[in-house]
Order: structure tokens, then C-alpha cells, then sequence
């Protein structure tokens, strides 16, 4: 079972997913904002948060989120997932769209991507081959990995003060890195070659992000004929946190518009 953040009990439900390096925590804000008409779960994905070390691969973390929802809630769900999250969420429109009412996507697309996180990889394993007193020590060992101070401060959430004064990151890095080919790739569920999620999504990405492109919607349509899209001006491949009203805004009223 994964771990969930609950956000109010009524209206629809609502089943947030995080991204690559993230967790629930993340997306507490936008939460609250949401559960004031809709019953919102917010999961930590395997390896993440207070989650177990379970599968990585897309169809068995999918599988793990149905049963996770089903635990919860026995009822019909809408899905926002961004990055990572974003291909969890496509993997289970595919394998269980009978249980899936609407489908927004963050900033990525069903289809493999470059290994782009290894010196990210590489800097977290340093850190942790450290036993640094302090998160900015810490960041003075990622910075020579990573020179985004923003990326760098995200990751640093997931370091964690041990009782002897020193800190540790709170995921596994090493369990993460031998899933990371099968988190950048995209397969489609067993079983489910010809098939696709026929009701609403809605794909959102940054303009100032590479992760969407526009020769990316043909495919994007095939697994989603009716999926619409929506571009965020000036914002990367964290649309939610760079533009967070805007974001709202736009969601909110994607979740609340009746076919």
C-alpha cells in the first residue's frame, strides 16, 4: 500500500501524483485548495516519501495506486500526475479506464526520454557518501552536480536530521537509480497494445520546458483522443509551482466542466 495524504471527505474524488525526486508534501497547498469541493488523495509513489520500495516500472506502480485508491475510496477518481506521476497516471487510464473519470497530465509525454538526472544521481550519492551536519553543506556538495539553486533546494527536502546531528536522505537513492531507465522509458501495459483512455485529459506544460513538444501530440493522441492541451507561458517543468494560480485555475475548471 502507498502513503497517502487525505484533503477534506466530500465531492469528487481527486488522486494527486508527484514527480521524479518528489512527494506529497509538494503538493499540499494546491491540495487544500482543491478539497474545498472535492475529496483529494494526494500518494507518495514507491521509494517516495513514506512510501514502500515497490516496483518502479509504470504498470505495477499503477497497479499499486489502484489498489491504494480502492483501500481508500471505492469509487471513480480523477488523476492529476506530474512528470513521473504524469506516466503512473497515463499507465492507469490504459489498464483501469472504467475507473477514471477525467485525466490531467504535467509536463510529459508517453514516450522515452534521454537519461537526463544522472549527475543529479551522482550528486546525491556524494552527499550521502558525506556525513554532512548542515542542508547547506549539503548543497555545497550538489552544487558541483547541479547549478539550478531551485532543483537543488527540491531535492534537499528530501534530506532528513538523524539524532547524532548528521543528515540522510529520506529516499533511497541507490533502489530509485536501478528503476531510473524504466522511469525515463514508456511501455505500454501488458495487454493493452490497441488500446486507450477515450474520456477527458487535459495536457498542461511549461513553454519554457522541452518535455512536450509539438510533434509529441499525434502520439499524445493516440493513447487520448479527446485530450485537449494547454500551454503555460513562461513557466518549466514545474507549471504547479512556477504559476501556481494560474495552474488552479485552469485545473479546476478542466475537473469541473460536465460532458
Amino acid at each position: 500500500m502507498l502513503n497517502v495524504r487525505e484533503f477534506g471527505s466530500t465531492g469528487p474524488l481527486l488522486v494527486i501524483l508527484h514527480g521524479l525526486f518528489g512527494d506529497s508534501s509538494n503538493w499540499r497547498g494546491i491540495a487544500k485548495k482543491f478539497s474545498v469541493n472535492h475529496h483529494v488523495l494526494v500518494v507518495d509513489l514507491p521509494a517516495h516519501g513514506s512510501s514502500p520500495l515497490l516496483p518502479m516500472d509504470y504498470e505495477n506502480m499503477a497497479i499499486a495506486l489502484k489498489d491504494t485508491i480502492f483501500h481508500t475510496s471505492e469509487r471513480r477518481c480523477s488523476l492529476l500526475g506530474h512528470s513521473m506521476g504524469g506516466k503512473t497516471a497515463m499507465s492507469f487510464s490504459l489498464l483501469f479506464p472504467n475507473i477514471l473519470e477525467k485525466l490531467i497530465i504535467i509536463d510529459i509525454a508517453p514516450k522515452l526520454y534521454p537519461l537526463m538526472h544522472e549527475r543529479i544521481f551522482q550528486g546525491m550519492q556524494a552527499v550521502a557518501n558525506q556525513c554532512v551536519s548542515s542542508k547547506s553543506e549539503a548543497d555545497k556538495i550538489l552544487e558541483h552536480f547541479e547549478s539550478n539553486s531551485v532543483i537543488r533546494l527540491f531535492l534537499l527536502k528530501n534530506l532528513l536530521r538523524t539524532e547524532n546531528g548528521t543528515y540522510h536522505w529520506r529516499i533511497d537513492i541507490s533502489y530509485i537509480y536501478r528503476f531510473y531507465k524504466s522511469i525515463c522509458s514508456w511501455e505500454v501495459p501488458q495487454n493493452r497494445k490497441n488500446c486507450s483512455f477515450s474520456g477527458p485529459a487535459l495536457f498542461m506544460y511549461g513553454t519554457k520546458s522541452t518535455y512536450i513538444q509539438k510533434e509529441d501530440i499525434p502520439l499524445i493522441k493516440s493513447f487520448f483522443p479527446n485530450a485537449t492541451f494547454f500551454a503555460m507561458e513562461g513557466s518549466g517543468h514545474w507549471p504547479h509551482a512556477e504559476s501556481p494560480e494560474q495552474f488552479f485555475q485552469i485545473t479546476h475548471a478542466f475537473l469541473d466542466t460536465r460532458e
